[in-house]
């Protein structure tokens, strides 16, 4: 009858493979069948693997289901640009901030200083009275803040998950939205007349 035990990962296995056998220990044997996942860092692909929850997190292990248990009410506060960017003084749980640039946070940020986040990350104050990271699945390619390099288009951002754009009517001396009777009266103009050479007319006596 055989002997069962825990395998250990300087366990030695023995693999047959190509008519050959091999040695092989187990922790060789666990990052090749079961690695650890990882996330697309905007540069190398996914690695689909092992991955455990977090603070945050709820697991159902039954059916496999990873939820983000929030069991608070959340309150966005604002986007963070750097990891230089402190949070307010006296946080309340449930309040959160969304990194808008992969950064690495400062110390002002608890436990989770020094941590390296993505933009589209949030950042939340939870109820170990702590900040705990969660990723942004769509982190990569995520919107987080609109930014407007012309004075024709405003960004009005008083609810910032609901950013509204507004372009200004064009005026002689600024860019901006050409209306519809503006287009009417351009579309009424003959063409003759647009191409004439004024300066060739005679004097007005």
């Amino acid at each position: 009858m055989a002997n069962h035990t825990n395998i250990k990962d300087d366990g030695l296995l023995s693999i047959y493979q190509d008519g050959v056998l091999y040695g092989t220990r187990a922790s060789n044997f666990k990052e090749y069948a079961s690695p650890i996942a990882k996330a697309y860092d905007g540069i190398n692909p996914p690695v689909p693997g092992l991955m455990y929850p977090g603070n945050g997190f709820f697991y159902d292990p039954t059916t496999g289901e990873l939820e983000v248990n929030l069991p608070f009410t959340t309150n966005f506060i604002d986007v963070i640009p750097s990891g230089t960017t402190a949070p307010k003084p006296t946080p309340t749980v449930g309040d959160f901030y969304i990194a808008s640039i992969n950064q690495t946070l400062g110390p002002e940020w608890g436990s989770i200083g020094g941590d390296t986040v993505n933009s589209g990350d949030m950042i939340i104050y939870n109820e170990s009275n702590d900040w705990a990271v969660i990723q942004n699945s769509a982190a990569a390619s995520s919107v987080v803040i609109i930014h407007s390099d012309t004075p024709a288009l405003i960004v009005e951002g008083s609810v910032p998950t609901e950013p509204r754009l507004n372009i200004t009517e064009a005026t002689p001396i600024q860019s901006g939205l050409f209306s519809s009777s503006d287009k009417a009266k351009l579309d009424n103009l003959d063409g003759s007349f647009i191409n004439a050479d004024f300066t060739s007319l005679p004097s007005i006596p």
